[in-house]
Parts: C-alpha cells; structure tokens; sequence
C-alpha cells in the first residue's frame, strides 16, 4: 500500500482547470503501481520535470506521473 502525506504539483500554464482531475486520475494511477513488500518512508521523492504534448488529456499526463513516481520508488531500497 502506498500513503502519500503530501503531494505538491507544478502543472504547466493552462492547466489550472485541469488538476483536480489529474490528481484524481492520478491516485487511481498510483494505487496500481506495484510495490515490493515492506515499508519505505521517505520525507521526499522529487520527480523530473516530464514533458507530454499540448494536447495531452488529463489521463495521460497523470499515467506519465504515476510512471514517473513508479521509477523513482523502484530505485529505492525497501
């Protein structure tokens, strides 16, 4: 099971009417991420800067998050 405390976003200009759906697609995204068993607590985990076209939809900009995040956890030592 992932909890995350805190989530701090930085989206793009024109995309303000656009985060609370990201974020909401972006929690379904992130509880299927596959996690190895036991427990990893972590004050931060930055993420790069990802880069998708103008006219990505809101799923596709918060799966490229979620992978984002999924890369970061599986370099971690659990």
């Amino acid at each position: 099971m992932l909890t995350i405390d805190a989530l701090k976003l930085r989206l793009p200009p024109g995309f303000e009417g656009r985060a609370g759906a990201i974020v909401r697609l972006l929690g379904d995204e992130l509880a299927r991420l596959p996690l190895p068993p036991g427990n990893l607590s972590l004050p931060a985990l930055e993420v790069p800067p990802l880069h998708t076209g103008p006219g990505a939809g809101n799923q596709e900009v918060a799966s490229s998050i979620a992978r984002a995040i999924g890369h970061r956890l599986a370099r971690r030592s659990f």
